[in-house]
């Protein structure tokens, strides 16, 4: 689909990454990317695609709610380099067990499925917004 992105500086985060979830609504005519709202997705072994880390990251805390990320197998591995940060900022962005250490880099060991993230985003900001039934008061 075709769709317009609103950012306020730079370009939006979808364009950093290869494959990812994008929020999208109809407005007046057209589709326009939910403010803020993208989950990037990797693939997996088990021929799936799924996204790293906690599946609440960047989510307000009124937001979260029960889950979890689970193991996953990552094919090709997703891995962040780390070198030039300090242990206190690789420690919050890149927790354990959700994130393995190797060297300079951490390894993603940790994630969920899209339908997973997308319940994430119903729940919380997509509910907030009214998207799903009329936002609460």
């Amino acid at each position: 689909i075709s769709f317009s992105s609103y950012v306020h500086v730079g370009n939006p985060k979808f364009m950093e990454h290869d494959f990812g979830l994008v929020y999208v609504s109809e407005y007046d005519g057209g589709f326009v990317q939910q403010k803020n709202i993208f989950q990037p997705v990797y693939p997996t072994e088990n021929g799936h695609w799924a996204g790293c880390g906690d599946p609440y990251q960047g989510v307000s805390d009124i937001h979260r709610h029960d889950l979890k990320p689970r193991p996953i197998a990552f094919r090709p591995p997703v891995v962040f380099d780390v070198r030039g940060l300090s242990e206190s900022v690789i420690a919050r962005r890149f927790p354990s067990p959700i994130f393995r250490r190797k060297g300079g880099s951490v390894l993603c060991e940790m994630g969920n499925y899209p339908e997973e993230l997308f319940r994430v985003m119903e729940e919380g900001y997509l509910k907030a917004r009214g998207v799903f039934g009329p936002a609460p008061r």
